[in-house]
């Protein structure tokens, strides 16, 4: 879970908006669980252009999922 809210906190350093895009936090601490919200993260992250014209991730968090 620490992964996926480094990932969170990175991205809303680029567009704080995008709290309101985000599935719903992981609050279980079972991988399975971590690892279908860490893919439903990078799903709503790949479909945002902003994203891609106002900076990037560094590539610690952008692996970290």
């Amino acid at each position: 879970m620490d992964r996926s809210k480094k990932l969170r906190k990175a991205i809303y350093k680029i567009d704080e908006s995008m709290k309101n895009k985000f599935p719903i936090k992981n609050t279980k601490d079972i991988l399975e669980d971590e690892i279908n919200y860490c893919q439903k993260l990078i799903k709503v992250v790949e479909k945002e252009d902003n994203l891609k014209s106002k900076g990037t991730i560094e590539p610690s968090k952008r692996n970290s999922c």
